[in-house]
């Protein structure tokens, strides 16, 4: 029963018409700021985040990708390795480290430099390709510290590994289609938009767009095609 959830009482009349879905959830309770960007979610989002995050495993279990889990806690020498740990650290400033008697270590912003590894040591012929780790974690970054991209958020990250630059684009395709139905299942009405991959990297980026009032962006799209421009 909600009773039993303990929320407390609130006048609708008093909400952030702006920021409604975001202000219910902290009037009622059920979500907490301990510090800007960091929050604790109670009873009714952790559902809600379950059943969202069992759609999107059974569309990427369908589509043959397979769950892993990296760890939030990474090691500066294999950031060191793929040249990216003063760009995330120091250039870009994203990235959450810590030094102690043990050694450096970052919080997991992304996990490519995990996934490389975890994937050369399981994929050690070229007859295991292609293949896709995904998982769905937290993630750590200093952007962005409104609900929609806290300091601290829950984002499922995918890697593939291909025999060729065709088998890549070929993947890359699969997992635009498995994201469209995710989104159709989820019932949110997603426009998909050319973006810039920016400390990510790579040659072909692209992000899905929801039409709201409250987005940041501006984009052009064809609204008969529900595409961007």
């Amino acid at each position: 029963k909600l009773s039993k959830l303990n929320p407390k009482k609130i006048n609708f009349n008093d909400v952030d018409k702006n920021y409604s879905g975001q202000d219910i959830l902290m009037k009622l309770g059920e979500l907490y700021q301990f510090e800007s960007g960091i929050f604790g979610y109670g009873n009714i989002w952790t559902k809600m985040e379950r059943i969202v995050e069992n759609i999107i495993i059974d569309e990427l279990d369908k589509a043959d990708c397979i769950q892993a889990e990296f760890p939030k806690l990474q090691p500066k020498k294999i950031w060191e390795q793929s040249g990216r740990w003063d760009v995330y650290t120091k250039e870009a400033d994203i990235m959450f480290n810590m030094s102690n008697n043990l050694g450096d270590y970052g919080l997991a912003p992304t996990a490519e430099e995990c996934a490389t590894i975890f994937g050369a040591n399981r994929l050690l012929s070229y007859k295991n390709l292609p293949a896709t780790y995904y998982q769905i974690g937290e993630k750590f970054r200093k952007e962005i510290r409104y609900l929609f991209r806290p300091r601290t958020f829950v984002m499922m990250d995918a890697y593939s590994f291909d025999k060729t630059q065709e088998d890549m684009h070929k993947n890359f395709e699969k997992m635009h289609d498995v994201y469209m139905k995710i989104f159709k299942r989820i019932g949110i009405n997603i426009i998909p938009v050319v973006s810039d991959g920016g400390t990510m990297g790579g040659r072909v980026s692209e992000e899905f767009q929801a039409i709201t009032k409250l987005g940041e962006d501006i984009i052009l799209y064809n609204e008969e095609k529900n595409v961007g421009i």
